[in-house]
């Protein structure tokens, strides 16, 4: 899914499967893979939108609310009229 770039489906997957096996190498191995090619989207392009909200919704599944609040903030101010800035 990843590669097909639903993110969010990928995450809720993830997520679900973190859920029901909380020590499953393959799914915290995933959620580290995505974590780490989003911030090199960020960095390779801050000023892009898309990233910086998939970021920041990375960074909320990974239970870090302050660093997601950064990301999906400047998400909604690079592009304020985003249907996921509402």
């Amino acid at each position: 899914m990843l590669q097909h770039k639903d993110l969010d489906a990928a995450l809720a997957r993830l997520k679900a499967a973190l859920s029901v096996h909380p020590t499953c190498v393959a799914a915290h191995s995933n959620l580290g893979l995505a974590l780490t090619c989003l911030q090199r989207a960020v960095w390779t392009a801050p000023i892009s939108a898309t990233a910086c909200h998939n970021l920041g919704h990375l960074l909320l599944v990974c239970k870090r609310p302050a660093s997601a609040f950064c990301r999906l903030a400047t998400a909604a101010a690079l592009r304020p009229s985003q249907p996921y800035t509402q």
